[in-house]
């Protein structure tokens, strides 16, 4: 059963290899691959090597691996990434507008701040808390 694998597997790549040379003697010069031959070759792999596949095909290494490199992290992202849901938010409920902080400091001599914040802050804490640490007793 493995030979048959083998052999269905070497079969696939002499197919694109006669693709290729199809495409090569009815192209014109200085035209570029065309996405579906490309789209063949990168199939070979994990088949093939890339070495194999571009030996074979006559194709630039750098290119096909680019190009399978591209192909696996595309189908990795879609197999981790679950399909996005909907789901509504409710801003309008009077928890979700009402934010509360709690800030609390002490220093080196045992002088504590503790610092209750509801709603919206328009002051800078960074600044309270650099003038709590800086006061000099």
């Amino acid at each position: 059963m493995n030979q048959a694998k083998t052999l269905s597997t070497t079969s696939r790549l002499k197919n694109v290899k006669s693709d290729f040379e199809n495409w090569r003697a009815s192209k014109k010069k200085g035209s570029r691959i065309p996405p579906s031959l490309w789209e063949e070759a990168v199939g070979l792999y994990p088949e093939f090597t890339v070495s194999q596949i571009a030996t074979n095909l006559s194709l630039s290494y750098t290119d096909l691996k680019q190009r399978i490199e591209t192909k696996v992290v595309k189908n990795s992202t879609k197999e981790s990434k679950p399909d996005p849901a909907f789901f509504e938010l409710d801003f309008s409920a009077p928890s979700a507008s009402i934010s509360e902080c709690v800030v609390e400091m002490e220093d080196g001599s045992g002088s504590k701040m503790r610092m209750c914040f509801r709603g919206k802050t328009d002051f800078d804490l960074l600044e309270l808390g650099k003038s709590f640490w800086m006061r000099r007793s």
